[in-house]
């Protein structure tokens, strides 16, 4: 490739010819190059200098310049490479390896990266910084010396890194530094980064763990004070934080140069919930104690129960405990748990009681038999048999009060009364009814006949082959064996050796026991029932109206009644017109019927969730639960269990007591 100045002086004239001393013609010409390219047109060389003539200009750095930009070079002159020739002029030296001109090689783009500022194995925390974003840099086309485009060798696009909003880290625009928004590690990709959080709080977010280390990414040490600060900023109150188990995770990562995984360093505190008010009994010192009565804080002592207490007027008969407020509990992150308040007592006084001006103390009005059921709480009158009630006293009914028997009822005998039933001894294959309570000293042996109906609860030492329907509960301190018992509350066979051995067990509220069934597999059958009697009245109306609907739809049809009315005869309208409205109104109850049992039905699931058989000893094979509609079978010896029903599944878990 040649590249040649033009011959022309540098004002663009022609050398002229010039006389200074009268004699011949002096030519003056500035001085001038003549240029070589290479092959790929990538350098310029000289090929020829011509000095100046005469007066002509010397070779310069502009002039250079000129001379390249007329030989049609688009590149700027090579300063270092002229400054070169303008000396290897002066000296005389060679000029022929002089590159006088370059041109602009092409470049490929460059990813981008982070350049982090420390050991990424190692965690960082919130506002540390972590490294410098060195931003993608576009490919760029070189340049010939004619000017032509040369391009990049590589035609892929650099890959930049995002740095998304949800990365627990931040990028300072102006700095390109990024910085982290949580204690965690750093993870690096090609495209991008996150921060992965070494703290997490549990479901319930009571407990909050960390993965902690002895040093950070810059190689400082983590500090409680550096954890506390943390999770201070997590906006952890610092009464929850676990100063001592974060400082004994950091002494122990430092000393094994590990990790410490799983440390709890914050606690919250669970709501506790206020106690429901209740009914206190007072018990006299003569009266004899039977199964059980309430403690001071409101439980109920199966163990140890008096018998309703006699009473004269102006006695205080029982005390009515107001519920408590509870305490609230906390989040891990300082949110306030809401502790539900008890419910007061519902209790209904009796015009045979006052409540004293405290509010709290229920006074007697009349001598009798005190007693709490049904949610009532009353004096009742009492008629006292000194005896056993038998040929001698004959069956007994009272039209009002209660009935005490010193001895036993015996067999084939009856004993009614629209208040309490408290016998004594022991109730022998007898028929006993009682609006109120039924207590007993001893035992209910019924031997398959007779049986024991009451509107509040029964309570006995035990209870063998007998039928038991009561309102509220059936307690017992030693053990129910071959029995049927229903009942709306809960069965408790706690104290002795509280077993439940044969028969069958229904209830709403649960059943407490310390044995179920027997090591020979006897079939206990313990059913919590979540229907009421409520539901299963709906239930039989449901089905009636639903049958009844069945058979106007099968003489009629369903089509509207005007479609048919217009296939009937005349004659026919009235008693078409007549069935075709009772149609409409059994539909209507029909669809209420169904939204009132799904919604008592939801109701009810969610009681069976309080209610639950719990057994503290075994439970033997041959035994079988049943929650609602869900079936447990035990195949197996299981000890201090929870028998509880799942919503969710509808099915029965057990756990351990």
């Amino acid at each position: 490739m040649g590249l040649a100045a033009s011959d022309k002086t540098s004002n663009g004239a022609v050398p002229s010819t010039v006389r200074h001393d009268g004699g011949a013609p002096a030519v003056c010409a500035d001085a001038f190059l003549r240029f070589s390219g290479t092959q790929d047109r990538m350098k310029v060389g000289v090929a020829r200098y011509v000095p100046p003539q005469g007066n002509g200009k010397p070779l310069t750095m502009e002039r250079i310049s000129q001379l390249l930009r007329e030989a049609g070079v688009k590149v700027p002159v090579s300063v270092k490479g002229a400054e070169k020739l303008l000396e290897c002029i002066a000296t005389g030296a060679p000029l022929d390896r002089i590159v006088i001109a370059r041109g602009v090689q092409p470049e490929n783009g460059s990813d981008a990266c982070i350049v982090p500022y420390g050991n990424v194995n190692y965690p960082v925390f919130p506002g540390q910084p972590i490294g410098k974003l060195i931003p993608a840099t576009p490919p760029r086309a070189g340049m010939r010396v004619d000017g032509s485009e040369l391009p990049p060798p590589s035609s892929l696009k650099p890959r930049d890194i995002v740095i998304p909003d949800d990365c627990n880290c931040y990028l300072d625009d102006a700095s390109r530094e990024i910085s982290s928004t949580q204690y965690g590690l750093v993870i690096l990709s090609d495209i991008s980064m996150n921060i992965r959080p070494l703290v997490r709080a549990a479901e319930d977010r009571q407990t909050l763990t960390a993965t902690l280390y002895y040093r950070d990414m810059q190689a400082r040490p983590v500090t409680v004070e550096r954890v506390r600060l943390m999770l201070q900023a997590m906006n952890v109150p610092d009464g929850l934080i676990d100063l001592q188990a974060i400082k004994d995770a950091l002494t122990r990562s430092e000393r094994t140069g590990n990790p410490e995984t799983d440390v709890v360093v914050a606690r919250g505190r669970l709501p506790v919930h206020g106690s429901d008010g209740y009914v206190e009994m007072l018990q006299r010192e003569d009266d004899s104690a039977a199964v059980g009565k309430a403690s001071s804080d409101g439980s109920i002592d199966y163990r140890n129960r008096g018998i309703m207490p006699s009473v004269q007027s102006g006695e205080t008969v029982a005390v009515i405990h107001p519920p408590t407020a509870g305490t609230p509990g906390v989040e891990v992150f300082g949110e306030i748990l809401p502790a539900q308040a008890g419910k007061s007592a519902a209790v209904t006084l009796d015009k045979s009681v006052v409540l004293a001006t405290d509010g709290k103390n229920v006074i007697a009005q009349t001598a009798g038999l005190a007693q709490f059921a049904g949610g009532v709480l009353s004096v009742q009158e009492v008629m006292e048999i000194k005896g056993d009630v038998d040929f001698g006293s004959g069956n007994v009914q009272v039209a009002i009060g209660s009935v005490k028997v010193r001895g036993s009822v015996l067999s084939g005998f009856s004993v009614k009364a629209p208040g309490a039933v408290v016998v004594g001894e022991a109730i022998e294959s007898a028929r006993i009814v009682a609006a109120g309570n039924i207590e007993v000293g001893g035992g209910i042996v019924m031997q398959g006949k007779g049986f024991v109906r009451c509107g509040g609860n029964v309570s006995a030492k035990f209870i063998s082959e007998a039928v038991i329907e009561a309102r509220e509960d059936v307690v017992v301190q030693d053990s129910i064996l071959h029995s049927t018992i229903l009942c709306g509350g809960m069965v408790v066979a706690v104290s002795g050796r509280g077993r439940i051995q044969g028969g069958s067990i229904t209830c709403r509220k649960g059943v407490r026991a310390t044995e179920v069934g027997t090591a020979l597999g006897t079939p206990t059958n313990i059913t919590l029932a979540i229907s009421s009697k409520a539901t299963r009245d709906i239930e039989k109306e449901r089905d009636s109206v639903k049958e009844a609907l069945g058979k106007l739809k099968s003489r009629f049809g369903e089509a509207p009644a005007e479609e048919v009315l217009m296939s009937a005869r005349p004659d026919q309208y009235k008693v078409i017109e007549a069935a075709m409205g009772l149609r409409d109104k059994l539909t209507e109850r029909l669809d209420t019927l169904r939204d009132i049992l799904a919604e008592a039905r939801l109701k009810a699931a969610e009681r069976m969730r309080d209610a639950s058989v719990k057994v503290t000893g075994t439970v033997h094979p041959g035994t079988v639960i049943t929650i609602g509609e869900a079936v447990f079978t035990v195949s197996g010896p299981l000890q201090a269990v929870v028998f509880r029903y799942v919503p969710e599944s509808r099915s029965i878990e057990a756990v351990s007591a």
